[in-house]
């Protein structure tokens, strides 16, 4: 039964098929981060939150930029920033229904 499951409403992305380079096996505590860099965890935080406001400002102002000119090319950018595929191929365009047919089913 958990097999059938399986199957049929979990993902297909298996761990074991992550490539390891995408994988980080080093754990960071908190003391030595403030070793290794002299900040505090309060600091480096709010350093990564800013970095993620900026380029999400950046990507949001090329992304508006490209819909106004061209709305094809717009959503070419998009899935290629966020989900790293070509919907202009055919290719791109099965993994975009695969996408989101996997979010119809709420997997």
């Amino acid at each position: 039964m958990i097999k059938e499951v399986e199957d049929g409403y979990l993902s297909d992305l298996k761990p074991e098929e992550i490539p390891d380079d995408q994988v980080s096996d080093v754990e960071t505590t908190n003391e030595t981060l403030e070793h290794n860099t002299g900040e505090s965890i309060t600091t480096a935080l709010a350093q990564l939150e800013q970095k993620a406001e900026d380029d999400n400002l950046e990507f949001m102002t090329k992304f508006v930029k490209l819909y106004s000119e061209d709305v094809k090319l717009a959503k070419q950018f998009y899935y290629q920033t966020k989900v790293n595929f070509d919907v202009l191929t055919d290719e791109g365009l099965a993994k975009k229904k695969k996408m989101l047919k996997k979010y119809l089913e709420g997997t």
